[in-house]
């Protein structure tokens, strides 16, 4: 039963992206809440290592669905608003959307510090040669 729901949600994506390309021009506000939408799940529950993980992503993924389908839901509204939040709804959904998504993240690539190899996680030890073509991962073009 599990792996059937996995499955759906995997053909879900895929068909969502396929429509993306073919139905042109998608306002973002529609695109981009439900692109997360069926993100969600895969990062907080589908990757959950343990029980507590499962539970707490399940609620996560609860949270940022609501908030994802209510931007979708009001598309029209919101995008008169251009940009500005308008009373106390809109400002929980705003600021629970960057709880989540920073929790998201942190779920799919770990604490910050771990991209950069071992003995570089410090931000005081990165110098302008860090963030130039010579980068952590060395030149970026040929010479």
């Amino acid at each position: 039963m599990a792996s059937t729901i996995w499955i759906a949600l995997g053909a879900a994506s895929v068909i969502f992206h396929i429509w993306l390309i073919f139905s042109g021009l998608v306002p973002n506000l529609i695109a981009r809440p439900l692109h997360m939408a069926l993100a969600l799940p895969w990062v907080f529950i589908f990757a959950a290592k343990t029980d507590w993980g499962r539970w707490t992503g399940t609620a996560f993924t609860i949270l940022g669905l609501a908030c994802c389908f209510y931007i979708v839901a009001n598309e029209a509204e919101l995008s008169e608003q251009y940009g500005s939040l308008e009373g106390q709804l809109q400002l929980f959904i705003s600021i629970a959307l960057l709880l989540v998504v920073l929790e998201m993240a942190r779920r799919a690539i770990g604490w910050p510090g771990r991209a950069l190899p071992p003995g570089r996680w410090r931000c005081e030890e990165l110098d302008a040669r860090d963030l130039s073509e010579d980068s952590l991962d060395g030149k970026l073009s040929p010479d």
